[in-house]
């Protein structure tokens, strides 16, 4: 009976790691299984657990130095596998977010990539699809006849902004532009020039129209008639005038000195007058009847 109680190992009270509930443990023993909750735990720690739950004031008061310097031990150890464990929980989670942020990029690179190449693909095709449109519409331009407009002339653009220019600008224009019968006519309205300017057009004609077509068509040699204002010629009217009196003045002139020599000749003659014979002037008188008569 001694025996069996020898041999019989002695038991130690402990708290499950997993539940908290107080069992029986061999501390011999390195694992044992909780009877409340069936989770197998290690033994020391679950004897840990047990004394410092109840590691009150009095029992430390009580323990001697070997057991206060287990308690102490015992802390120590929870409280550094606890700062393992949070060691541990912040390092993995540190390593999670490390990770999470590689994909997160990783994904972003990839969809970049992607997008760039689908876009750089579009535009391919969008430029492509542009250059042959572009070839085929030249194509087509080429295909289509040009009309001749041989020996035809293009009008300029609207006759209302031909109004107000210079004539001999709007003449040399349409000479530019193929016209050959061209004509101007001048009103001579002006008086001072203020309102209208010397040359300033008044209207143009294009085979007697003056509300033709801007840019059409005509033949080249149609009468284009370019009217435009400027002062009255009186200079030349009186240079006319002059000319003509003087031409008269000049006949009437001629006529009396034609009068003169008949009447001299019919009073001196050579038979009553010796000394017209010897100075000669019968003759100059002749002479200058010949020279007068036309």
């Amino acid at each position: 009976m001694g025996s069996d109680n020898f041999n019989k190992p002695k038991m130690v009270h402990a708290n499950c790691t997993q539940c908290g509930g107080q069992v029986e443990v061999d501390p011999s023993q390195e694992m044992s299984v909780c009877k409340f909750c069936g989770t197998t735990f290690f033994v020391e720690k679950a004897i840990q657990n047990y004394s410092v739950e109840h590691a009150t004031i009095e029992r430390v008061e009580s323990m001697n130095i070997h057991k206060r310097g287990a308690i102490e031990s015992v802390l120590n150890f929870v409280e550094k596998q606890q700062d393992k464990k949070q060691q541990k929980i912040d390092e993995e989670k540190q390593r999670l977010e490390e990770e999470k942020r590689k994909q997160e990029e990783q994904r972003k690179e990839t969809i970049n990539q992607i997008f760039n190449i689908k876009y750089r693909k579009r535009n391919l095709w969008i430029i492509g699809i542009v250059l042959i449109t572009i070839m085929f519409f030249i194509f087509m331009v080429s295909l289509i006849e040009k009309p001749s407009h041989e020996g035809e002339a293009r009008t300029l653009d609207d006759p209302s902004h031909q109004q107000g220019e210079d004539y001999k600008d709007v003449v040399a224009d349409f000479e530019e532009n193929g016209f050959v019968n061209i004509k101007t006519e001048a009103l001579e309205d002006l008086i001072f020039g203020w309102v209208k300017k010397d040359g300033e057009v008044e209207s143009v004609s294009v085979d007697g129209d003056e509300d033709y077509i801007s840019y059409s068509w005509y033949p080249n040699d149609v009468e284009v008639i370019i009217t435009y204002h400027t002062f009255p010629e009186k200079e030349s009217t009186e240079t006319t005038v002059e000319t003509e009196v003087t031409k008269e003045t000049e006949a009437v002139e001629a006529t009396e000195v034609v009068e003169v020599t008949e009447i001299v000749e019919e009073i001196l003659t050579v038979e009553n007058c010796e000394d017209l014979d010897v100075s000669g002037t019968t003759s100059q008188i002749k002479g200058r009847k010949d020279h007068d008569q036309p």
